[in-house]
Parts: structure tokens; C-alpha cells; sequence
């Protein structure tokens, strides 16, 4: 009998550990998203080609959703296509430095805020909805930003936004590498 107790204690412990971890990831990750990087061929191709691997399987999944979620391929194009734009835009406040070091990458620190706030937002309204319908008894919308279909567009734009934001690093590379070839 305690065996069979032990899966749910610790999937339990599990989950509560996860969720008191959190706040100590986002501090991480806000730390390491504002320090400059060195940018480097190899590791922008293999982040440029997980980016496309995970941008072409979420439409694949937005496409097969589609047949239980209403409109699921169209929020997930759209937050794709979006997530690029933002991820291109991200260059714009942010500081290139090219030195016989190499090149570096400052992210702005507003953009890495932002990503912040639709990671919580993303992860805040699905645990929200998740524990109404469990909990309450409510209906998952079928509309709207709330909806599996919606939750899914914030998703391709996270996405996006990592994929034209490789796709500006890998631009800012080779344009720096170009100079230096020139020089």
C-alpha cells in the first residue's frame, strides 16, 4: 500500500517544487537574456534550424488541431508571423559591438521584459482556464484569446519572434564579417 501512495506524493512534490521554482527561472532568465553575447556562425545555424524545426511542427500540430479548435492554424499563422516581425524589431534597440573579439549582441532589456510578460501570460491563462474547467466546472471558450486557438497564437508567437530574432543575429554576423573581410 505505501507504494501506490508513493507516485501521487511524489507527483505531487514534483508539481510543487516546479511551481516554487519558477520565480528563480525567470530571474535567470531575465539575467541571461540582457547579457551581451558573442555571436558565432555554428550556434545561430543549429538555433536558426531548431527554430524553423519548431516553427513547421507547430503549424503541423495548429493544422491537425484544427479539426477540434476552431480557427487554430489561422491564430497560430497569425502569432507566427507576428512573433517574426517582433523578433526583427528586437534589433532596433538593440547594441551590436564588433571588436577582434568578434561581434556582440545586447538585447534590449524592454524586449526581453516583454517576452517575459507573454511567457507569463501564456502560462497565467492556461493554468487559469485549466483549473476553471477542472475546478468549476466551466466550459473551455471556443473563441477568443482564451481559447485553445488563442493560447495556441501566443505560442507560434514566442516562435516567431526566437526565429526572426536568430534570423537578425545571423544578418548582423555576416554584414560585421563582411566589414572585417573588407578592412
Amino acid at each position: 500500500m505505501p507504494l501506490l501512495l508513493a507516485l501521487p506524493l511524489s507527483m505531487a512534490l514534483m508539481l510543487v517544487l516546479m511551481v516554487a521554482l519558477w520565480p528563480l527561472a525567470f530571474y535567470l532568465r531575465l539575467r541571461r537574456g540582457v547579457a551581451p553575447r558573442r555571436l558565432q556562425r555554428w550556434p545561430l545555424r543549429l538555433q536558426l534550424a531548431g527554430c524553423l524545426a519548431s516553427a513547421a511542427l507547430l503549424l503541423l500540430m495548429a493544422w491537425v488541431a484544427g479539426h477540434w479548435w476552431p480557427g487554430a492554424l489561422v491564430h497560430a499563422s497569425g502569432g507566427l508571423a507576428i512573433g517574426i516581425v517582433l523578433g526583427l524589431l528586437a534589433r532596433l534597440p538593440a547594441t551590436v559591438r564588433s571588436g577582434p573579439a568578434g561581434v556582440f549582441v545586447t538585447p534590449s532589456r524592454g524586449f526581453v521584459w516583454g517576452l517575459l510578460a507573454v511567457v507569463l501570460l501564456r502560462l497565467g491563462a492556461g493554468l487559469w482556464q485549466s483549473l476553471q474547467v477542472m475546478l468549476g466546472g466551466a466550459v473551455w471558450p471556443a473563441t477568443g484569446w482564451m481559447s485553445h486557438a488563442g493560447l495556441l497564437g501566443l505560442a507560434a508567437l514566442l516562435v516567431g519572434s526566437a526565429l526572426g530574432n536568430v534570423c537578425w543575429m545571423g544578418y548582423e554576423l555576416a554584414r560585421h564579417q563582411r566589414l572585417q573581410g573588407h578592412r
